[in-house]
């Protein structure tokens, strides 16, 4: 396999950091931003909302959000066995509920997509589809979700932009990462672009993926009193989805109170649907632990990022 320029990762490492000092310090902002609006409404008065929000409809959107990750699982299956290799759907499960479990605990050295990337290299024998398929898979993911994009720009009016317009925070980090993840893009391409089945399958299975948390979020927006109904979460959380893609602390939130607010919800309401949400994501994530340690293989992340097969 061709290697970089020389200088190049050295480059990319670069950016990289100079992108990670950035997102925390917005990050830092967003927080101190969300913190502020809590304390304005009164941790006491968003308790009691909280105690009041029945449990039936908290395990609903815990399962919801857990399909969620079934759906994941299986888009990334469809990947994988569309271009022949013999994984087991049962492996892949638990592989995403522990990259998901690894992205909130150690997203600073490993992350999600990198967990799932190396548990599928132990499972593969082969580096080439471990990091591509995650490639593709995230990638089936985020053109599901641009599809949604006009339905959102419909529901919530030109005052969205403003909201959707915080992607512009990722380009710092963004500039750092684009160099590496357009040659893994390439090569991805490469090696699936004869195998259209698999990645039509992925694609449909993207929609229940997303819709699924959706509904819960939906079942939660409810419970809190806010008056929407389940077009207005899905063109919401499509609004949202951009602004959480970096992990970034706050944001997120921040997002929540503006856009829910379009659809007629207090700031106590959005603020405390972006916490209870934040908490059942959190949550969905904890039976990853059980998986953690199993799937990966014996060797360096080190070594695993080097270049070749």
């Amino acid at each position: 396999m061709s290697q970089p320029p020389e200088g190049t990762s050295g480059t990319i490492h670069r950016r990289g950091a100079r992108g990670r000092r950035w997102r925390t310090l917005l990050s830092l902002i967003a927080l101190l931003a969300f913190g502020y609006v809590v304390l304005q409404q009164g941790p006491a008065r968003l308790w009691k909302m909280l105690r009041a929000l029945p449990p039936t409809a908290l395990l609903l959107a815990w399962v919801l959000y857990a399909s969620g990750q079934a759906f994941n699982a299986l888009r990334w299956y469809f990947l994988l066995r569309g271009r022949g290799f013999p994984v087991r759907y049962g492996d892949l499960v638990r592989v995403y509920w522990a990259g998901n479990l690894s992205g909130i605990l150690i997203s600073s050295y490993l992350g999600g997509d990198g967990y799932r990337a190396m548990a599928a290299y132990g499972l593969l024998a082969r580096k080439e589809p471990a990091i591509t398929s995650v490639m593709l898979d995230r990638l089936t993911n985020l053109a599901a979700m641009a599809m949604l994009l006009p339905w959102s720009l419909w529901v919530l009016g030109p005052r969205v932009l403003q909201v959707v317009g915080g992607i512009g925070y990722g380009l710092p980090l963004a500039v750092g990462v684009l160099p590496a993840f357009g040659r893994g893009l390439q090569q991805a391409w490469e090696a699936w672009r004869r195998h259209p089945r698999g990645l039509l399958w992925a694609f449909l299975a993207a929609w229940p993926s997303n819709l699924a948390p959706m509904l819960g979020t939906f079942v939660v927006a409810r419970a809190l009193g806010i008056p929407v109904g389940y077009g207005d979460v899905i063109a919401a959380q499509t609004a949202t989805y951009w602004l959480s893609l970096g992990g970034w602390a706050g944001v997120r939130e921040m997002g929540y109170l503006a856009v829910y607010g379009l659809l007629g919800a207090d700031p106590a309401q959005a603020a405390l649907l972006a916490l209870v949400t934040r908490g059942l994501q959190w949550a969905v994530a904890v039976p990853g632990g059980l998986w953690l340690g199993r799937y990966l293989p014996t060797l360096p992340l080190a070594v695993f990022r080097e270049q070749g097969e």
